[in-house]
C-alpha cells in the first residue's frame, strides 16, 4: 500500500513538472521582451501655404503633441510578416557589407600588378587575395541562399497562419494546435514588443538627410537608428482652420501602415491632436481586426421574440420596437443588422433608445477574432414619488430644472415627481426666490413613496463667510495666547533653577508656576475655541451639500 501511494506522489510531481515546463515553454516562445520605437518627423507645409509664424510653430508642434497624447503603456503586436521583414533586412544589410568587402578585394588584387613583385612573388600573392575573394563569394551565396528560404518561408507562413485565421477549426484541431505550440517555437505565433519613443523622448523629432521616407536610402538610415515607425504629416491653413494630412512609416520595409487627414479650428488644436493620436494608436500596436456580432432582445413586455444582429432575411430594423434603438461603438452609431468590423483594444458600446433604459458596457477585446454581445432591454419605469415639506413652507420643486406641480394640491407645497428607480436630485424654491437643494437616495425612490425635506433656505454664502472669519479671529486669538504662555514657561523654568541655587525664595518660583498655569489656562481655552469654531466652519461650509429627503412618518 505504501509502494503504491509513493508511485501516485511521483506521477503527481512528474505530471507538475511537465505542465510548469509547458508553461514556461509557451511563455519563452509566446513574448518578446524587446522595444518598438516610435518616432516623429517635423511635419511639412503644403504648397502654395504663405509663410506664417502660425504655420512654422504648429508644423513643429503638432508632431510631440501627438506623440505626447499616444503615451508609454501600449504595446506593438509583432506579426510574422514584420518578422521576416527584419530578417530579410538584416540579410540585405550583410549582403552590402560583403559587396562591400569583395569590391575592395578585386581592387586590391588588381593593384598587385603594379607593385615591385617578383613573378612567383605575384603568383603567391594573387593567389591569397583570389582566396579571400572566393570565400566572400561564398558567403554572398549562402547569403543569398538564406534571403531566397526566407521569402519562401514568409510566403507559406503568412499563407498558413492567413488560412488558420480565416478557417473554423474543430475542438480536436484546436487542442492539436495549441499542442504543436507548446513544443514547437513557431514564427507565426504573435509576439509583443513595448512602444517607446525616439531617445525616449517624445519632444525630439526625427531629422534625416533624405527627405522621402519611403524611399530604400531613407529606412536603411531610419532603421540604423533604431526607428521602426515614423509619423509624418502635411500642414495647410484656411482662415481659422486647419488640416493635417498624416502618414505613419514602417520600417525597415519603409511603407506607409496607416493614413488619416484631421481637420479643425486653430482655437481648437487640442481635440484635433487627440482625436489624431486616437486614430494613430491602431497603426502603431498592429490592432488583431475582429468581428462583434451584436445581438438585441427585447423585454417580455414589448415581445418575447429575440432578433440576432447577424445577416438574415429579417433585419433586426425590420422590428417596429426596434425602429428608434441606436447603437454606438466608441460614440460612433454603427449598424448592428450585420457584424461590425474593430480592431482589437478597448472599446465602449453603448444602446440607446427613448422607450429603454440606456445599456453600455466597455470591455477589453483581445484573443479573439469573433465576439458575441448580448443587449436586454429593460423598460423605463413610469413610477411616481411624492415629496413634500415638513413645515408645509410655500414654494416649488424643481427636479433638474423642470418645475414639478400637482394640479389637483391647492399648493405647489407638495408634488408628484416621475422616478426610474435612481437618485433624485432637485432644488426647493421659496416665495422670495432663495432655494435649498435635496436629493432622494435610491432605496426611497419606489413607487408610491412619500418622502420629505426640512428646507433650510438662507443665504449660504454670508452665512460660510461669517463663520470663516469667526473661526480665524479665534485662531488668531489662539497663537496670540500662546505668546504670553511660552513666555511664562521659561520665566517658570529659570525661577526653578534660581531657586535650586538659593537664588531666588520659594515663593518666588510659586508665583511663577502659577503664572505659568493661568496662561496655559487660557492658550488651552483659546485652543477649545479655535477647535469648535473650526468645527462650526466645517459644518456651515458643508450646508451646501444637497440635503437628504427622509420617509414621511
Amino acid at each position: 500500500m505504501t509502494t503504491r501511494l509513493n508511485l501516485q506522489n511521483k506521477n503527481i510531481k512528474s505530471l507538475f513538472v511537465f505542465l510548469l515546463l509547458i508553461f514556461v515553454n509557451f511563455k519563452c516562445f509566446s513574448q518578446n521582451d524587446g522595444k518598438w520605437t516610435v518616432g516623429a518627423a517635423k511635419f511639412s507645409i503644403a504648397k502654395g501655404q504663405p509663410a506664417n509664424p502660425v504655420i512654422e510653430s504648429m508644423a513643429s508642434e503638432l508632431p510631440s503633441a501627438i506623440l505626447s497624447r499616444i503615451g508609454h503603456l501600449l504595446e506593438r503586436n509583432i506579426r510574422i510578416d514584420e518578422v521576416y521583414e527584419r530578417k530579410i533586412q538584416e540579410v540585405n544589410e550583410q549582403l552590402i557589407s560583403l559587396a562591400l568587402q569583395l569590391s575592395a578585394e578585386i581592387k586590391k588584387r588588381d593593384s598587385l600588378v603594379l607593385g615591385n613583385f617578383t613573378e612567383g612573388q605575384l603568383k603567391s600573392r594573387i593567389r591569397e587575395e583570389d582566396k579571400k575573394i572566393e570565400e566572400i563569394q561564398k558567403k554572398i551565396n549562402s547569403a543569398l541562399t538564406e534571403k531566397q528560404n526566407l521569402i519562401e518561408k514568409s510566403q507559406i507562413e503568412i499563407e498558413d497562419a492567413m488560412y488558420k485565421n480565416s478557417s473554423e477549426l474543430t475542438e480536436g484541431e484546436k487542442w492539436l494546435n495549441l499542442i504543436e505550440h507548446f513544443f514547437i517555437k513557431k514564427d507565426a505565433l504573435y509576439s509583443s514588443e513595448n512602444i517607446v519613443f525616439y531617445r525616449e523622448d517624445a519632444s525630439v523629432l526625427y531629422a534625416s538627410d533624405f527627405t522621402e521616407p519611403s524611399s530604400a536610402a531613407f529606412a536603411r538610415r531610419a532603421y540604423s537608428e533604431n526607428i521602426n515607425a515614423l509619423i509624418t504629416g502635411e500642414i495647410s491653413i484656411l482662415n481659422d482652420f486647419f488640416s493635417v494630412s498624416i502618414k505613419v512609416y514602417s520600417y525597415p520595409a519603409g511603407k506607409v501602415i496607416g493614413e488619416l487627414v484631421e481637420v479643425g479650428l486653430i482655437s481648437d488644436y487640442e481635440s484635433v491632436v487627440a482625436s489624431a493620436a486616437q486614430k494613430i494608436i491602431p497603426f502603431l500596436t498592429n490592432s488583431i481586426p475582429l468581428l462583434l456580432n451584436i445581438k438585441i432582445i427585447l423585454p417580455e413586455s414589448a415581445s418575447s421574440q429575440q432578433i440576432e444582429g447577424e445577416p438574415s432575411d429579417t433585419p433586426q430594423a425590420s422590428s417596429p420596437a426596434l425602429n428608434d434603438i441606436t447603437v454606438f461603438i466608441d460614440d460612433i452609431i454603427v449598424d448592428y443588422n450585420s457584424p461590425v468590423t474593430l480592431d482589437s483594444g478597448v472599446h465602449t458600446i453603448l444602446v440607446s433608445s427613448e422607450k429603454y433604459k440606456t445599456l453600455s458596457t466597455t470591455y477589453f477585446f483581445e484573443g479573439n477574432t469573433l465576439y458575441n454581445a448580448d443587449f436586454t432591454l429593460e423598460d423605463l419605469e413610469e413610477n411616481f414619488l411624492k415629496i413634500s415639506t415638513k413645515k408645509g413652507n410655500e414654494g416649488r420643486f424643481l427636479l433638474n430644472g423642470i418645475e414639478i406641480f400637482n394640479e389637483e394640491l391647492s399648493s405647489s407645497v407638495t408634488g408628484n415627481i416621475s422616478i426610474n428607480g435612481k437618485n433624485i436630485l432637485g432644488q426647493f424654491v421659496n416665495e422670495d426666490g432663495a432655494s435649498a437643494f435635496f436629493y432622494v437616495p435610491e432605496k426611497l425612490t419606489y413607487n408610491g413613496s412619500h418622502v420629505t425635506i426640512d428646507p433650510k433656505i438662507f443665504d449660504r454664502d454670508e452665512y460660510i463667510d461669517t463663520r470663516r472669519k469667526i473661526m480665524y479671529a479665534s485662531y488668531s486669538l489662539f497663537i496670540v495666547s500662546l505668546i504670553p504662555t511660552f513666555y511664562s514657561y521659561g520665566n517658570y523654568l529659570n525661577q526653578v533653577k534660581l531657586y535650586n541655587k538659593g537664588v531666588v525664595e520659594y515663593s518666588t518660583a510659586v508665583n511663577a508656576q502659577n503664572n505659568l498655569r493661568i496662561f496655559q489656562g487660557i492658550s488651552i481655552g483659546c485652543a477649545v475655541l479655535w477647535g469648535y469654531e473650526l468645527f462650526r466652519y466645517l459644518l456651515a461650509a458643508n450646508s451646501v451639500l444637497p440635503q437628504k429627503a427622509v420617509m414621511e412618518k
